[in-house]
């Protein structure tokens, strides 16, 4: 065959998001109205799972109990906490780290993901179970927008 008709017709471009849309201002919306810290932690993992495709969702406290969770196994709610004590850790013997974020491999071959996130409330750990590891930088993301959750004034949207 010519070269021409080995190569594949061009790929379009995914549509772009509506102006202004972009995942914190959706969060935002998500988050309005709810004025119980368990509605926004709902409404948290909601957002989550439509930003990441991810099949489970959980946050879980520093004693690895769940704020919330959406078709996660209890074994990894109950791991995030341990992985909480575990950042605890590394934060008093490096304390130029201002966050930890770790990842596994599942013998599904998904991979979970638990990102580290202090608040004022204490720390918790936001996790995931992903068919695909999380983009570079993300982690960040979610941190910002878990601190959203947690301090209703900076999600407000003017």
């Amino acid at each position: 065959l010519p070269p021409a008709q080995l190569s594949s017709p061009p790929v379009s471009a995914p549509p772009a998001p509506p102006p202004g849309d972009a995942p914190a201002e959706r969060l935002a919306r998500l988050l309005d109205g709810a004025t119980s810290l368990e509605a926004r932690f709902d409404r948290f993992a909601h957002w989550l799972e439509s930003e990441t495709r991810a099949t489970a969702v959980f946050v879980a406290n520093a004693e690895g109990l769940p704020m919330v969770e959406s078709k996660a196994r209890d074994a990894y709610v109950v791991a995030a906490g341990g992985l909480g004590v575990l950042f605890e850790q590394l934060h008093s013997l490096l304390p130029d780290v201002e966050e930890a974020h770790t990842s596994f491999s599942l013998k599904s071959q998904d991979t979970v993901e638990l990102v580290g996130c202090q608040s004022a409330l204490g720390r918790f750990t936001v996790g995931l179970v992903l068919e695909e590891p999380l983009a570079a930088g993300f982690s960040t993301r979610i941190r910002s927008a878990f601190q959203s959750l947690i301090s209703p004034e900076k999600s407000e949207t003017k």
